[in-house]
């Protein structure tokens, strides 16, 4: 199945997050309420577990809280700036009808439980801490309840970055036929490889997940996943040409064509090595198809274009360039990836994408790479 965002054998270490208590790390109780819920907010809320984790490039460790208040539980994440501890991050989770929850495999389906267990939430049922590949640090893997008709309840996984959403799984397995059936998007995360399985129980269904520097994406036969490892430049000064060095990994499946794009909405010329393989470039003027236009427009500014060929699962490429910038200081990358599949041509990112993308001078959404000083 083509699963919307394109139109494990390791068990997975679970945080037990601690009760509340005065020894535990962060902020106090009083002052994560204080942080979270206004007076007005407050519905008898009750702390359910607090977490010290290492949650982006910083050594400081961040408080990850999980807050029930009503019918509602809210992720929260804590950070210690100048000595006072700040609210970072809240995401609030709701179901109509809050209570204690336990899946029943036989019966496929949730059912009320007597079991409240301690440090679990009602509608936050796993929370997992992880490294995505090329972090030094970790990410969010939450399973949530939800409740939607014709479905009841049924449980996704969400995933949060440097607290930013890159996997939302009620968008993009609700619709899905295994979902209906067993109403629970459980999921398992594979350190070796560093990728997700939903639906790991089942190898009729199961579904590979991977990170491509972005967000998380669906691993589909035939479609490769351009994901970004490194990028080195130095300073950029106006007239001055410099070298870029993208490094990037296929963490999808092989594909025989990738088309790649490169674009610099700050302006500047592009020169590449004459015995580069498979490389266009379009400074500004030269002419350029646009899909929103729906005809040919001359380039607003420049666009390197790179025909890869026979990329394999698990391939690095480097790609090099010189760039003379308009501007001095920071530059802002667009980067796209698209390749033909089944008679349709599929683009990364794309309309389903939930990281914040930009649409580019041809119309395409593209993911921003700041770059520079």
């Amino acid at each position: 199945m083509l699963l919307k965002f394109f139109s494990f054998i390791t068990i997975p270490l679970l945080f037990n997050f601690s009760n509340c208590s005065k020894s535990r790390p962060g902020p106090k109780d009083s002052e994560i309420l204080q942080l979270v819920l206004s007076e007005n907010e407050r519905k008898s809320p009750k702390i359910i577990s607090v977490k010290s984790v290492n949650l982006d490039e910083d050594k400081e460790l961040e408080i990850i809280s999980l807050i029930r208040n009503g019918t509602e539980e809210i992720l929260c994440i804590f950070k210690n700036e100048d000595k006072k501890w700040k609210l970072n991050y809240k995401k609030n989770f709701s179901l109509l009808n809050a209570g204690p929850f336990e899946y029943e495999k036989e019966k496929k389906t949730w059912v009320p439980s007597k079991n409240d267990k301690e440090g679990e939430g009602y509608i936050v049922k796993k929370i997992l801490i992880e490294e995505l590949p090329g972090d030094s640090f970790n990410s969010i893997f939450l399973e949530i309840l939800s409740e939607e008709p014709p479905l009841g309840l049924f449980s996704f996984p969400y995933i949060i970055r440097k607290n930013l959403k890159i996997f939302d799984g009620l968008s993009s397995l609700k619709e899905h036929e295994n979902l209906r059936k067993t109403r629970r998007a459980d999921f398992t995360y594979n350190p070796s490889e560093k990728s997700i399985s939903v639906f790991p129980s089942d190898p009729s269904y199961s579904q590979e997940f991977v990170f491509n520097g972005w967000e998380i994406v669906p691993v589909i036969s035939g479609l490769p996943v351009a994901s970004i490892l490194n990028a080195e430049f130095s300073n950029f000064e106006k007239g001055k040409e410099t070298e870029i060095k993208l490094l990037l990994k296929n963490r999808g499946q092989t594909a025989y064509v990738t088309y790649l794009s490169v674009s610099f909405p700050e302006g500047g010329v592009i020169r590449v090595d004459p015995k580069m393989t498979g490389a266009k470039i379009y400074n500004s003027g030269k002419t350029i198809y646009s899909m929103k236009e729906k005809k040919f427009i001359p380039s607003k500014y420049p666009l390197l274009e790179i025909t890869k060929e026979s990329w394999g699962r698990n391939y690095k490429y480097d790609l090099s360039f010189k760039f003379t910038p308009t501007v001095s200081g920071k530059q802002n990358i667009l980067f796209r990836s698209s390749v033909k599949y089944s008679g349709n041509i599929i683009y990364l990112p794309n309309e389903y994408s939930v990281f914040p993308f930009q649409i580019d001078q041809q119309g395409f959404p593209s993911y921003p790479i700041e770059v520079g000083k």
